[in-house]
């Protein structure tokens, strides 16, 4: 990997136990960090709807294989539950348990109103999880203690959610240029919000930064379509979450903003580093970090201008800043070298 400014970059890269033969990762391929640990979480390239996962020890290199994920992993939450302290994982087939052991495997599958080709998983208190994908057009409230449906709100896919101080939740949705805040108690919208469009955001202390852009408007093709002539198009097949996704706009990023966390009011905005993709956090001095298609960069806290940035030959599957670290994890999809890779400064 190639590095540009004066940060010096230490990269290590471990091998994945993958059968050959398989598919690679998909589009929302996740790898996700085990809260407390130095080891990421992440499903492996496979040909069935169960598919094998691992958990990988980024200091060694060490993997624990697991099974039984239902498809490619999206999201997990590990909050703390004295009676059941399971992490939830989300998948692309339905929401389970992690266990570790006695040996490693997801149990408990829900499926049922669930979903297909969900991407997002929240813990949003109450003893409910919050269900979405950023292009859809609602959010699923599930129980946090067995998974079942409870209801379903009509507000903006989202990817980002935020505590509020009167116990509210905010949730984020850049696709479709909204905000709302949730009365999860009482599971309704109490306020919305307008935003710019985007793709990405993190909290990083009183603030949030958003990666946004334009939209671009293109015309959804599912199998057995037979595309316009001429016209701008994107094969998509869409969550399956029981609404009609609104998969008539795409947005092509090229800024960075800030928003007030407490307002939502822009307080900055900056171009976006080239081909950047994600927020994907902070390092351990408050800068921030931007996954790009074939690397990522480190922005300065104050004025968000590229510290330095780092890419590599072909594109990265899925990366992943790990809290508390200054590390990014990333997967690389590349026929020859199906690989995690670490990159520390």
């Amino acid at each position: 990997m190639n590095g540009g400014g004066s940060v010096p970059l230490a990269v290590n890269r471990f091998a994945l136990p993958i059968k050959a033969y398989t598919y690679g990762w998909g589009y929302g391929t996740a790898l996700i960090p085990m809260p407390g640990t130095a080891s990421v979480l992440l499903s492996l390239p496979s040909n069935g709807s169960r598919c094998p996962w691992c958990v990988v020890d980024l200091n060694t290199g060490a993997t624990v294989r697991g099974t039984a994920m239902p498809g490619d992993l999206r999201a997990a939450v590990f909050a703390s539950d004295a009676e059941d302290p399971r992490p939830w994982v989300l998948a692309t087939y339905g929401l389970g348990r992690l266990e570790l052991e006695p040996r490693p495997r997801i149990t408990d599958v829900t499926r049922k109103g669930i979903g297909k080709y969900q991407a997002e998983l929240f813990d949003v208190g109450h003893g409910l999880l919050g269900i979405s994908h950023r292009m859809s057009k609602s959010l699923l409230l599930v129980s946090a203690s067995d998974g079942s449906r409870v209801k379903r709100l009509a507000m903006p896919g989202a990817h980002l959610a935020v505590p509020l101080p009167n116990g509210h939740m905010r949730f984020l949705g850049l696709h479709h240029g909204g905000a709302c805040d949730v009365d999860v108690s009482a599971a309704k919208v109490v306020r919305r919000y307008q935003v710019p469009h985007g793709t990405d955001a993190r909290l990083a202390g009183d603030r949030i930064v958003a990666l946004v852009g334009e939209r671009r408007e293109v015309r959804p093709v599912r199998a057995g379509e037979t595309p316009v002539p001429g016209a701008p198009i994107v094969m998509l097949a869409g969550p399956d979450d029981g609404t009609d996704p609104d998969l008539g706009f795409w947005v092509d990023t090229d800024e960075i903003v800030v928003l007030d966390a407490d307002t939502m009011e822009v307080r900055r905005r900056v171009p976006a580093p080239p081909s950047a993709v994600r927020v994907l956090g902070e390092d351990s001095t408050g800068r921030i970090v931007v996954g790009t298609n074939r690397g990522f960069a480190l922005l300065s806290p104050d004025s968000l201008h590229v510290v330095t940035a780092y890419q590599r030959p072909y594109e990265i599957t899925a990366a992943v800043s790990c809290p508390g670290t200054d590390m990014v994890a990333v997967l690389v999809d590349d026929p020859e070298d199906r690989a995690l890779y670490t990159l520390r400064w």
